[in-house]
């Protein structure tokens, strides 16, 4: 997903991680290992819309989604 993200193409990579996160939950694999990679994603998240990691252009279809 890194060299995905490389591209970059933000909407590939939502794809393939709500797919792998699925694919994990029909897996029975246990929630805190779901849960703590969302809640780090939900840290870095906003951090990368400040500092200007994720494009303008992302940004716009992100809120317009």
């Amino acid at each position: 997903m890194g060299l995905i993200q490389l591209q970059p193409d933000l909407g590939t990579n939502m794809i393939i991680a709500v797919i792998v996160l699925g694919i994990l939950f029909v897996a029975g694999l246990d929630l805190k290992f779901i849960y703590i990679p969302l809640s780090i994603l939900a840290v870095l998240l906003p951090i990368a819309w400040n500092l200007n990691i994720i494009k303008t252009y992302q940004k716009h279809r992100i809120l317009v989604f």
